[in-house]
């Protein structure tokens, strides 16, 4: 690459180079991951923490499990959103309790693939799979899940002749633009961001070439209308944005340093704001949606300098939102907008996955607190009042 700047063929600004942060994300520099969230509501972090008591099975193969009922889910990733709660929550000695149980850790390590050098539970690798599921999905959740608990995971795979281990990915002497046009076609930039995540991986190398000419070909096929990258045939914004922030600005932005030109983080802003409903969720209600939502607007937000006073009333709207409509009787939120559980005391969960919910709502308190200092102190007073 010879230049910092770099245009498409019409000469539209495509990525500005020279404008680089370090990995990760204005969010997360404010507040790590794994820190706890200052200015919870007493009430509100009791609730929770009667959830997580409620789903708490210390002996059996997977402690915790998503709701109450006795055969609700159970598996490695339920266990990460439980201990990201418990970290959001300050539950460290918790925390350490599940770090100390070695037969725990003996079964998180069953998942590690040796011959890959990956955590990988459902996640397929097989080529005809295109576009059906994360690759690296269950890597990623594991390694963090390991991360909280202050236990070092198993190396990834190291050497680009690893490559072929990864038969979805393109082999030596496959020529690359029709591996990129096949899964554009598929999937828009899915499989080629979880490529560029998998190069980084293997070669520990940053913006090489190779990466580069991923990136390039993403972003040339960025909607002009919306500002998001990835849109393929019929549109359903609110999936639209789901992409545009798991693909590119998570999966791809943020671990290379990388910031959207201005003009299109401001086109993605006005998109997403639209995306709110009357009820403050946003596009079918569900927390991946307001979650994914509410990261782009205040990531975007504190990067432009812009649109702060409405970004702010925008959270504050969502957050409100998620307790009148995903607040589960007796504690938690439910990841789905469909099935929030009525009376949870005498007809049970059912299928409600409310550790992964509420894991997610407090990350997007996280995110909330990032751009508003009023929620860092009282989150009540932010709101107005608790709903």
């Amino acid at each position: 690459m010879n230049s910092q700047v770099d245009h498409d063929q019409d000469g539209n600004l495509l990525l500005d180079y020279g404008k680089r942060m370090p990995p990760g994300s204005f969010i997360h520099w404010h507040s790590p991951i794994d820190a706890p969230l200052p200015g919870l509501p007493k009430s509100l972090r009791a609730d929770m923490l009667n959830l997580l008591h409620s789903t708490y099975r210390p002996t059996a193969d997977w402690p915790f499990r998503e709701n109450p009922d006795a055969d609700s889910p159970a598996n490695v990733e339920t266990l990460t959103w439980a201990i990201w709660a418990l970290k959001a929550l300050g539950e460290d000695e918790w925390v350490t309790q599940l770090r100390q149980n070695q037969t725990l850790l003996d079964r998180i390590d069953t998942f590690y693939d040796q011959d890959r050098g990956f955590y990988c539970q459902t996640n397929s690798q097989r080529r005809e799979d295109i576009g059906t599921t994360w690759r690296l999905h269950n890597d990623d959740v594991v390694r963090a899940g390991l991360r909280m608990l202050g236990v070092e995971a198993r190396p990834f795979a190291k050497g680009l002749d690893k490559i072929t281990r990864f038969p979805w990915a393109p082999q030596p002497g496959e020529p690359l633009e029709d591996w990129l046009e096949n899964c554009w076609a598929a999937c828009g930039a899915k499989e080629i961001v979880q490529y560029a995540q998998l190069l980084q991986r293997l070669t520990g190398q940053s913006l090489s070439e190779p990466i580069h000419q991923l990136i390039r070909f993403v972003l040339a096929r960025r909607d002009t209308q919306t500002g998001y990258v990835g849109m393929l045939g019929e549109r359903n914004l609110a999936l639209d944005m789901c992409k545009h922030r798991n693909n590119i600005a998570h999966l791809l932005f943020k671990p290379l340093g990388l910031r959207e030109p201005e003009p299109w983080q401001l086109r993605v802003m006005e998109t997403t704001f639209s995306l709110q409903n009357e009820d403050g969720l946003f596009g079918e209600g569900g927390m991946c949606f307001n979650l994914d939502a509410m990261e782009l607007l205040v990531e975007y937000g504190i990067q432009t300098g812009r649109h702060h006073k409405r970004v702010v009333q925008t959270c504050r709207r969502a957050i409100r939102g998620m307790l009148n409509c995903l607040w589960v009787p007796g504690g938690g939120i439910c990841l789905e907008r469909e099935p929030v559980p009525a009376n949870a005391d005498t007809k049970g969960y059912g299928e409600a996955r409310v550790v992964n919910g509420t894991a997610f709502f407090l990350e997007t308190i996280r995110i909330w607190q990032a751009l508003d200092p009023l929620a860092r102190e009282n989150m009540d007073a932010a709101l107005g009042q608790r709903p």
